[in-house]
């Protein structure tokens, strides 16, 4: 079984990325108006290509980048910054709550490269038709994993085998919080097995023990600025 979205639908897609890069080329700031509907309008879009979600981010950063407790990425402050912010501006009377959006908001640092991103999902002329069930064949594929210590361990058991993958973490990954290095291991071990073809036509089950790590992978997005670097 085969999904995909009408001509119009992905030609008006196409149009909004435009947009959007025309007002990253010629300013830093961008309509809000505008920009929360067209956000709207591609967020309709993940229910057929799942895949645009998490390049999504810097349009949600932007749009909220203008609320209080807001740092200069877009990201909310954490709690620990925020007193530190408050014991700095002792003359802070609210937190403006209840203030309407601006007419236009300036777009963040990570926008730009979501809209390359997303510009080059979209440089096909015709909407590509994503696979969501397969008619020849159904091959369902176990992976189990984690990577809470110093080490990371992933199997995946496809036709009878076990595949096994295990190793040390680097400074680069150990340093990171463990949520991190969660969601690290199922992206590595997934794009191992891809890289080595074991993934052709086949449903991918997933396992991990980590809410952080299963919460992003399944959705497409998270709250946590760590989870998308």
């Amino acid at each position: 079984m085969l999904t995909c979205i009408s001509q119009e639908r992905w030609d008006k897609a196409k149009g909004i990325l435009q947009w959007i890069y025309d007002f990253i080329t010629s300013g830093d700031d961008l309509p809000f108006k505008e920009l929360e509907s067209h956000r709207g309008f591609l967020i309709y879009l993940v229910r057929t290509y799942p895949a645009i979600n998490p390049y999504l981010k810097g349009i949600h950063l932007t749009l909220d980048s203008w609320r209080p407790w807001r740092k200069d990425n877009g990201w909310r402050m954490t709690l620990a910054e925020i007193w530190e912010s408050l014991s700095a501006h002792s003359d802070f009377d609210g937190c403006g709550t209840g203030e309407k959006s601006p007419p236009r908001v300036k777009w963040v640092p990570r926008l730009p490269d979501d809209i390359t991103a997303l510009r080059l999902l979209f440089v096909p002329s015709v909407p590509p038709r994503r696979r969501v069930r397969s008619s020849s064949s159904a091959v369902a594929i176990y992976r189990f994993g984690d990577a809470s210590g110093a080490g990371f361990r992933s199997s995946l058991f496809l036709n009878g085998s076990i595949y096994y993958r295990h190793g040390q973490w680097t400074s680069t990954f150990s340093d990171e919080s463990s949520n991190y290095r969660e969601l690290a291991n199922l992206i590595h071990a997934i794009e191992d097995a891809h890289a080595k073809g074991l993934l052709a036509d086949s449903e991918l089950f997933v396992f991990t023990d980590n809410s952080a790590a299963e919460g992003a992978f399944y959705k497409g997005t998270s709250s946590s600025r760590g989870l998308y670097r």
